[in-house]
């Protein structure tokens, strides 16, 4: 009953606080998030060496990326951007307006120009969620990692509502993320990021019907677009041993956040796979770079689970590109196969690089083994994804931004 309080009883909280009980659905109701604004980027010789090595092999150029979280805003490092549908604002939908300054995060991570894993794919944002906004039914919830921001949404819960499946209105349930999926679907997706969960204990989530989540999920591996969601951040609503939505379904790709190589992230649930959840830089709502974001006069971090998944999906897109006409089901074995021992971390470079592009080989099978490696003596491949991610702050930044991390994952990050 845990899931179903928060869903009805947070959102009635906030309005009895705030007074704001006839607020429009179409508006945010709480302040949008503001970027720690941070310096652009100016890369290494590390860096570029990592970069040139990895998209001389693939870039992602001419595969979509659907983005299904709280919109994406427009950013000259984000070139190849397209709108899709708004499920939070649908009466004047706007994918394009990032209020939580999450998204704009994850399409970073996967298509920046300077940064991205993937830059030249193109992202498919699906405005599906937000903390920032009241749904029509007062069950609206937020996106995984919400709490990053610092700002308190309607339902700052980390969820999906998983009690209105069935439903076919208002935004951040399962119903209208069944209906994002679909929409992805439609747009030709071949690669569909999911950074929002929702944490069930596993006899509530043996009460919920997902027909509808699951039919969506269903048509997407049919239609030969991956799935890739985070793995959830620990939490007063989210623990280990919940049945966690979209995961429920084992063609779904999950994602744990790592701190190295070698480290689960202390405030992460597990995943097949691993990629680092700790994003210090990145391309702010509005122009310009940000290095995590305001929250009363302190800079919280950039970091969960939400920011690991795109990190798998563009690893995805890029072995869509050099390995056309692979099945969602080859993805995931190459993924899996590339996995460190351990940890499922997952580095970009080693995984196109295990496989021989198909001009100078054959396809890769249909089923997969994992490819044994000797450990590794240091975090060498972490180091390498960091400088791919463009980690270009200073030490003591980052140290800062740690202690407000910590804060950060009390709450349902």
């Amino acid at each position: 009953m845990t899931a179903t309080l928060s869903a009805i009883l947070l959102p009635l909280l906030f309005s009895a606080i705030t007074g704001t009980t006839s607020a429009p659905a179409q508006e945010p109701v709480t302040p949008c998030a503001q970027p720690v604004d941070a310096a652009a980027p100016v890369a290494t010789r590390a860096q570029e060496k990592y970069r040139s090595h990895l998209h001389s092999l693939a870039t992602g150029a001419g595969i979509k990326v659907a983005v299904i979280d709280t919109g994406v805003s427009p950013h000259p490092q984000l070139p190849n951007l397209e709108a899709g549908p708004d499920f939070v604002a649908p009466d004047n939908p706007d994918s394009l307006f990032d209020c939580d300054f999450h998204g704009t995060v994850v399409a970073g991570v996967i298509a920046s120009t300077t940064t991205g894993i993937a830059p030249g794919a193109t992202i498919v944002s699906i405005r599906q969620s937000s903390a920032h906004y009241r749904s029509s039914r007062a069950d609206l919830t937020a996106p995984d990692d919400s709490a990053h921001n610092g700002h308190q949404g309607p339902n700052n819960n980390g969820q999906q509502d998983p009690n209105n499946s069935g439903e076919t209105t208002g935004a951040g349930t399962l119903a209208s993320l069944a209906s994002a999926i679909e929409a992805a679907v439609d747009a030709n997706a071949q690669v569909i990021n999911i950074s929002v969960v929702s944490c069930v204990d596993p006899q509530t989530a043996q009460r919920i019907d997902t027909t509808v989540l699951d039919d969506a999920l269903s048509r997407a591996e049919h239609s030969g677009a991956v799935v890739v969601a985070s793995g959830g951040n620990s939490s007063n609503s989210c623990h280990p041993g919940d049945v966690v939505y979209p995961l429920h379904v084992p063609t779904v790709v999950s994602v744990a956040a790592v701190s190295s190589s070698h480290d689960i992230a202390p405030y992460s649930l597990a995943g097949a796979v691993s990629a680092p959840g700790l994003i210090p830089l990145n391309p702010a709502p509005g122009g310009g770079w940000a290095s995590g974001s305001w929250n009363n006069n302190t800079a919280n971090p950039i970091a969960g689970t939400s920011f690991a998944a795109p990190a798998i999906s563009a690893t995805a897109a890029l072995l869509m590109q050099r390995h056309p006409g692979t099945t969602p089901e080859q993805i995931r074995g190459m993924l899996t196969a590339a996995a460190h021992p351990g940890t499922g971390y997952v580095d970009p470079l080693e995984a196109l690089a295990q496989y021989p592009a198909p001009d100078t080989a054959a396809p890769a099978p249909a089923r997969l083994v994992n490819i044994n490696r000797p450990e590794a003596a240091d975090h060498s491949a972490n180091d390498r994804l960091y400088l791919l991610l463009g980690i270009f702050a200073a030490a003591a930044t980052v140290t800062g931004l740690a202690a407000g991390l910590r804060q950060s994952v009390r709450r349902n990050t």
